[in-house]
């Protein structure tokens, strides 16, 4: 958790995906912000973690049943998403570190 914690701050654009969120989360780096992880809140209570501690996050099912737009959610540094979005987390990621990302090397559409 301390090698986590030194990305904290404004300085560092941090990407995380699938359940890694849930580190960032543990080292206190989301404070509050909205997150995307692919757990489900009822596995994640059973981590350790409080109903306070997951009251911004989009769980698995939640996007599942309704899914974030964007495929990924952007909070300040922060770029959070899920497995299957993985496309659209990486162009997002890409973009916010400042590279030039053409949607048609991933097979999508921009």
């Amino acid at each position: 958790m301390e090698f986590i914690k030194k990305f904290s701050g404004d300085s560092f654009i941090i990407g995380a995906i699938s359940i890694a969120p849930l580190l960032l989360l543990r080292a206190g780096i989301l404070g509050g912000k909205r997150f995307m992880t692919g757990a489900n809140k009822e596995q994640v209570l059973e981590e350790g973690f409080t109903e306070e501690d997951l009251k911004q996050m989009v769980g698995w099912n939640d996007n599942i049943e309704n899914p974030v737009v964007e495929g990924y959610i952007r909070e300040g540094n922060i770029i959070t998403s899920i497995s299957y979005n993985f496309i659209k987390w990486a162009m997002a990621f890409g973009r916010a570190v400042g590279i030039d990302v053409y949607p048609s090397s991933f097979g999508v559409d921009a």
